[in-house]
């Protein structure tokens, strides 16, 4: 019980160290420079009392109130605090150290550069409270409210604030290094630039916390409530985030290499530029994820959730995604050479110009995909999925394809040379103008492919199947075709020169102007064909070659030849409507760029993209006026004219290669552009 105590009942000079003051009442006392160290000052009044520079160490104050009191300065070591009532308080530059302060109230009170080193505040009330640069290294801080505090600069190195409510604090810079803040809440609270390197922060909620610039180095955040908050810029090397909810929250920029996030939600994040390079994405969600730019290289996501997510220029070379789940993702531009992509889903993705150098993707699924233009140098594609994918001018060169499936897929003008198609179903393909030299295609599947103008020379075909392909123009010199199906395939001007066609059969195909010198053909299967009718029944009748039936004059030809020409134009006008849009895509970009003022009107870009509209106009006008008006000359042409067929066909095959060479000139170009700004 606090007592009335009058002036002159204590007066300063009677106040001694080891005194009993306990429920004494100085309240509004003048109490400055006093020596009251370990004194009995439980229950005391010191309301509004001046206590500046007072030595207080070891003193016992549980229960007493210092509601407003003045402590600046004053000496509190080791004193005991517990229940005790400094509510709006001054202490400023106070020791107190080691004090013991369980179930204290601290609010609203002034702490700002005091020492609270190895205090104990266990459950204290510090709501509102100002700490700045206060010292509270190795304090017990468990159940603390310090909802509102602000603790800018403040030094928390090794405390512990497990279970502390800290909803709308301030600890902006401050040094929490080693810190434990186990089950903590910290919901909307401010650790910009903050130190949190090896904190112990499992379980924490911290919602809507901001952490840009801070470093959480090795920091334990398993299992934390982390809904959009913002790391901009934190850096969060070799972070436990395992199932750590990250839904919305900003990490543009942030360093999470060697993080473990496996198990982690982040469906709706902004990794934009992070860089995540041997970071661990186990099982983790990254639905509808932001990552452009980002560095995953040598990151693990396997059975990682990644629908829809933007890698677009992301770096995921040596990346770890077996198994990852990446349907209708945007990984345009991204580089995932040598990364292993065993069994992951892909559907719908956009890989358009992604580097997949030497990357494992065997057994995975790719259907629909758009990977034009991509590198899949030296890749293993065995046994994927591509049904449907257009792969138009995609880099296959040393590709493992093997029993890979690609029905109805676009390979228009693709590289495949030195490839290994062995097994792999290519039904309805088109790959027309694709260059397949030296390629394995032992026992694959082309019925029905558009191979018009395709390069196949030097390449083996045991037991493929062609039947009713389209192989017009087509260079298949010096190949291998035993065993191979060609019945009623489309072989008009095609180069067999050099081939062996050995138990081949031809049945039903159309050999029109077809080239077969120094050709072998032996034991091989004829009949119902066009064209060819002499040179075949001259050359190879001896040679074990089987003739079922009779051949069709050439007469019969003509709408054949003209449904040749209407082909090419077809894919012509594909390509110039392709061309037309890389070239609007690369001036929007360029255009977004000048809004972002990352580039004015001066850049050469712009003068690149003038020079390509004056490419593409003149060329478009060329065929427009030149080739067209040849073919339509001859589209009127009678059954006595067909000799000016190769020379049209020709024309406009020549056409597509150069249409093919400008696309890539363009999209080079937005490559250039991208690199110089950063954006990949």
């Amino acid at each position: 019980m606090i007592t009335s105590a009058t002036s002159a009942s204590y007066m300063e000079e009677n106040l001694q160290p080891y005194g009993d003051y306990s429920g004494q009442n100085f309240e509004g006392r003048i109490l400055i420079n006093i020596n009251l160290n370990h004194a009995n000052l439980s229950n005391t009044n010191f309301n509004g009392a001046n206590l500046t520079n007072a030595n207080l160490s070891g003193a016992n104050l549980s229960g007493a109130t210092l509601r407003g009191a003045s402590l600046i300065d004053a000496n509190l070591s080791g004193a005991i605090l517990t229940n005790t009532i400094l509510r709006r308080a001054n202490l400023k530059n106070a020791n107190l150290r080691e004090v013991q302060a369980t179930n204290a109230n601290f609010g609203s009170s002034k702490l700002s550069n005091a020492c609270l080193v190895k205090a104990s505040l266990i459950k204290s009330q510090i709501r509102g409270a100002d700490l700045t640069s206060a010292d509270l290294g190795q304090a017990n801080l468990r159940e603390v409210d310090l909802t509102g505090a602000r603790l800018v600069e403040a030094q928390l190195c090794n405390c512990d604030l497990s279970l502390a409510t800290i909803n709308r604090a301030n600890f902006k810079q401050a040094n929490l290094e080693g810190a434990v803040l186990k089950e903590a809440i910290l919901n909307n609270s401010t650790m910009d630039r903050a130190n949190l390197n090896q904190a112990d922060l499992r379980e924490i909620e911290a919602r809507c916390v901001r952490l840009t610039n801070a470093t959480l180095c090795n920091a334990n955040l398993h299992k934390a409530k982390l809904r959009r908050s913002n790391f901009t810029g934190a850096n969060l090397e070799g972070v436990n985030l395992q199932e750590a909810q990250l839904h919305e929250a900003k990490l543009k920029e942030a360093n999470l290499q060697a993080a473990n996030l496996s198990g982690a939600t982040l469906t709706g994040a902004n990794l934009h530029n992070v860089r995540m390079n041997h970071a661990i994405l186990r099982n983790a969600q990254l639905h509808g994820v932001f990552l452009r730019c980002g560095d995953l290289s040598d990151a693990i996501l396997t059975e990682a959730k990644l629908d829809r997510i933007q890698l677009r220029g992301a770096k995921l070379c040596h990346a770890n995604l077996a198994k990852a789940r990446l349907k209708n993702a945007d990984l345009s531009f991204a580089d995932l050479s040598y990364a292993n992509l065993n069994e992951v889903e892909l559907e719908g993705a956009n890989l358009y110009r992604a580097v997949l150098i030497k990357a494992q993707i065997s057994n995975a699924h790719l259907s629909r995909c758009n990977l034009i233009s991509a590198n899949f140098n030296e890749a293993d594609l065995s046994n994927s999925d591509l049904n449907h994918s257009d792969l138009s001018r995609a880099n296959l060169t040393k590709t493992d394809l093997s029993a890979a499936k690609l029905i109805g897929a676009k390979l228009i003008a693709s590289v495949l040379a030195d490839s290994n198609l062995r097994n792999a179903n290519l039904s309805r393909t088109n790959l027309s103008d694709a260059y397949l030299v030296s390629a394995e295609l032992g026992d694959c599947e082309l019925r029905r492919s558009n191979l018009s103008n395709a390069n196949l020379s030097d390449t083996m075909m045991y037991g493929a199947d062609l039947a009713g392909s389209n192989l017009l123009n087509a260079d298949l010199s010096n190949s291998q075709l035993e065993e191979t199906h060609l019945n009623r395939a489309y072989l008009v001007n095609t180069n067999l020169s050099n081939a062996r066609l050995i138990n081949t059969d031809l049945q039903g195909a159309d050999l029109t102007r077809i080239n077969l010198s120094d050709t072998k053909i032996e034991r091989s299967k004829f009949g119902g064909n066009q064209g060819g009718k002499n040179e075949i029944l001259e050359r190879f009748k001896n040679n074990g070659n089987i003739f079922t039936g009779s051949f069709v004059e050439s007469c019969f030809l003509l709408e054949e030849f003209k449904s040749d020409i209407k082909d090419r134009f077809s894919v012509i006008g594909e390509l110039f409507d392709e061309f037309e849009n890389v070239i609007d895509f690369l001036n929007a970009e360029a255009d977004s760029l000048e809004q972002l003022g990352r580039i004015d009107r001066s850049n050469w870009v712009f003068d690149r993209i003038a020079e390509y509209k004056i490419i593409f106009a003149n060329s478009r006008r060329k065929v427009d006026y030149n080739i067209q008006v040849e073919a339509g000359i001859f589209l009127d042409l009678g059954e006595d004219d067909t000799e000016d067929f190769a020379e049209i066909l020709n024309e406009v095959s020549v056409a597509v290669k150069t249409v093919v060479t400008n696309i890539k000139m363009v999209e080079n170009c937005q490559q250039q552009l991208y690199e110089e700004n950063g954006i990949i």
